[in-house]
């Protein structure tokens, strides 16, 4: 087995360090975007809650239209 050169071992210390502070980086990084997605979340669900309130609301609009002024399909 070959002896440890003490140079290489300083290096791969130095790579190892600033891995570690990447992946800390990458972490902060998740977490806002999983903060964002969930308020993301919320929005979407508030959009297509009124997307299908306002298209009840048009239909059930037309079909009184159509069927008390008699302008309807026959």
């Amino acid at each position: 087995m070959s002896a440890i050169d003490p140079q290489e071992f300083g290096q791969l210390q130095a790579q190892v360090s600033a891995l570690t502070e990447i992946v800390k980086e990458l972490r902060a990084d998740v977490a806002a975007m999983r903060t964002q997605m969930a308020e993301a979340r919320g929005g979407w669900r508030v959009l297509m809650a009124i997307g299908g309130a306002s298209s009840v609301l048009g239909g059930a609009a037309t079909w009184l239209l159509t069927h008390f002024t008699g302008r309807g399909p026959t």
